[in-house]
Parts: structure tokens; C-alpha cells; sequence
């Protein structure tokens, strides 16, 4: 029975996966939501065996029948990532609220990595129905608390203002939007560590990036994948990560 379960979850996961993936490509051109999947390249509509793109790519439907341009990688990853943390979720939470909106989380913080890779964009329609969900989230039994997770909240988008503000322009409202996510999902003060460890990888990788002439100072690179990094450590591995860092430290 428990195995059926898993079972049933990791397709369920492997659903939702296929409509973050429609979500990802229609809502940062504006467009409708309602319209099956179509090609890229030549907007031919995929067939429903094309709709979820890990089993496009097992059965050999992974190719336009009237461009052949292929899925693109991105969509079974996409997949296939949400379905191994549903699954890890629910062996760990079980059947459960805590179980539901972990999935929930697991499921913005992809859109988000998407759109901000792909379009420089954090979207209002992802991140502000998500502040809402993670505030009444934290009324749930368990870390955080209601208080933990509105101060942290409070502190992700207040620093986050203050540096797109002294930045003038280094980042979006999105990403102090996205800050205020992360503070309510982890906490206080899980929100400094998460926030910091989202700071120093987007420097490292700006540096190397600069030193490998790939980019110059001048350059855009998006902060809000980074930000997604130090809020999945801190939000699914928060006890491991504040071990490691008190032990860093």
C-alpha cells in the first residue's frame, strides 16, 4: 500500500511538473493559460503523448511532427526534479498539510528559477499568491511559527528593498518579493543564513563568470535562482545547513 502511494505521488508529480513547464513558457509572454502545449519554433499544439515531456522522450514523441524540433531539455528536468522532492517530501512528511505545501513551495521556487532564467522575470501572478499561502502556512503546527516566519518575512523584503534601493537598479521588486517569500516559508533568523547563502553564491558565480570573460561588470545576472538556492537549503534541509554553518562559523 505504501509503495502505491509513493507511486501515486510520483506521477502526480510528474503532472504538475508538465504544467509548471506550461506555466513557465505562456505566463511571462502573457499569454492564456487554457491552450495545450504547442512547439517553440513553429507553435504546431503537441499531441497529448508530447503534454509530459519525460514520457514524450521514453516513447520517442520528443520532436515536432511539423518542424521536428525537440522538447527542450529543460521540461524533463523540470519533471523530474519535482517529482524526486515530492517524493522525498511525502517519505519524510507523509500524508499531510506539511507534506502539501512543501510540494507547493518545491513547485514556486521552479517557476521562479524558470522565468528568472529564461526571462529575467519574477512574476506577481507566481510569487504574490505564494506570500500568501507561505503566511497562512505558517500557522500550521511546527517551524516556523507564525511570529518566526513574519518577522523573517519582514526582514527578507526590508534588506532586500534597502539593496535594490542602494543598488539603484542591481535588483528587481521581484527579487525583494521573492526574499519576503523565503523569510515567511524558513523563518527567523533560518532567513539570514538562507539570504546569505543566496548572497555569496550569486557573487562567486558573477566572479567567475567576469574572470572567465563570459560576462562583464556590466552585465545582468539574474539573482533570483540564487536566492531560490539559499531558500531550498534552509526551507527542506534547514537543521543539516545550520549545523554546517554553526560549525563553520
Amino acid at each position: 500500500m505504501e509503495l502505491a502511494l509513493v507511486v501515486l505521488v510520483a506521477i502526480v508529480a510528474l503532472l504538475v511538473g508538465a504544467g509548471l513547464n506550461h506555466l513557465a513558457d505562456r505566463l511571462p509572454m502573457r499569454q492564456r493559460i487554457d491552450i495545450p502545449p504547442e512547439c517553440r519554433y513553429c507553435l504546431t499544439l503537441w499531441p497529448v503523448s508530447g503534454w509530459v515531456a519525460t514520457w514524450a522522450y521514453l516513447v520517442g514523441h520528443s520532436r515536432c511532427a511539423a518542424c521536428g524540433a525537440a522538447i527542450p531539455v529543460r521540461k524533463p528536468l523540470v519533471e523530474i526534479v519535482n517529482m524526486l522532492g515530492w517524493v522525498s517530501l511525502y517519505q519524510s512528511r507523509g500524508p499531510s498539510l506539511h507534506f502539501a505545501l512543501g510540494a507547493f513551495y518545491i513547485c514556486i521556487f521552479l517557476l521562479v528559477l524558470i522565468t528568472d532564467l529564461e526571462h529575467r522575470l519574477i512574476l506577481n501572478v507566481i510569487i504574490l499568491p505564494a506570500v500568501i499561502v507561505a503566511l497562512l502556512g505558517a500557522f500550521l503546527p511546527g517551524p516556523p511559527t507564525p511570529e518566526s516566519a513574519i518577522i523573517g518575512g519582514a526582514f527578507g523584503f526590508l534588506f532586500f528593498w534597502f539593496v535594490a534601493w542602494i543598488g539603484r537598479g542591481a535588483m528587481g521588486a521581484g527579487d525583494v518579493k521573492l526574499a519576503a517569500f523565503i523569510g515567511l516559508v524558513v523563518g527567523f533568523p533560518n532567513v539570514v543564513i538562507a539570504l546569505l547563502f543566496g548572497i555569496v553564491a550569486g557573487g562567486v558565480t558573477a566572479l567567475i563568470l567576469v574572470l572567465l570573460r563570459i560576462k562583464t561588470l556590466k552585465s545582468y545576472i539574474p539573482y533570483g535562482p540564487f536566492l531560490v538556492f539559499g531558500g531550498v537549503l534552509l526551507a527542506f534541509f534547514g537543521p543539516l545547513v545550520k549545523q554546517l554553518f554553526m560549525a563553520g562559523a
